[in-house]
């Protein structure tokens, strides 16, 4: 069993190596991402005097999570996923 997974592994490793698939990921990865937080644009969290978009008060724990476990990872995420944010807010 261990070998499989080692297999699929490796298979799935050199599949994501290829250009043409990097660049559909790179075309792809954002427009579902976005098109999931778009719905949860609409929908309003009051903390106070304020109103935050559910889409964002969602992603939060994952972005805070991947600042813990890797800064450098962490930090690009952010920062990729503030555009989709305002994207969508314009959106709506």
């Amino acid at each position: 069993m261990r070998n499989l997974f080692h297999r699929q592994l490796a298979a799935y490793a050199q599949y994501h190596r290829d250009p043409h698939n990097c660049a559909t990921h790179f075309v792809g990865i954002p427009m579902l991402f976005l098109a999931v937080i778009l719905p949860l644009e609409a929908v309003r969290v009051h903390i106070g005097h304020h109103g935050m978009p559910l889409s964002v008060l969602l992603t939060l724990p994952a972005m805070a999570g991947w600042l813990l476990l890797d800064l450098g990872v962490g930090a690009a995420l952010s920062l990729l996923l503030c555009p989709l944010f305002v994207l969508a807010a314009q959106i709506e």
